[in-house]
């Protein structure tokens, strides 16, 4: 996470029985899931690994970047399209950056 000179991993997570999440990142400022979908309509289904993070980390910051556009929270997961989320990513995934 050098781009932050930020202490801190950029992983992924998954399930024994293959529900996953793309990134994790973890740091002292920041802890967030992140999904990419390059979808424009985000089903149910799309949002399972999210939820069972969640069941696990109920205090990480959900986000799924799809191809939609616009914002949309559902169940604490936030939705954001990919072309407005890229230029922000920073501010989204450390919501306290300046």
């Amino acid at each position: 996470m050098s781009w932050r000179n930020s202490e801190g991993t950029i992983s992924y997570w998954r399930t024994s029985t293959g529900l996953e999440v793309d990134f994790v990142v973890y740091a002292a400022d920041a802890f967030a899931a992140i999904e990419v979908k390059r979808k424009r309509n985000i089903t149910s289904r799309d949002l399972n690994g999210m939820r069972a993070f969640a069941s696990e980390y109920p205090e990480a910051a959900r986000i799924i970047l799809y191809g939609g556009d616009h914002k949309e929270e559902i169940g604490g997961i936030q939705l954001i399209p990919i072309v407005k989320a890229l230029p922000v990513l920073e501010r989204i995934v450390w919501p306290g950056a300046d």
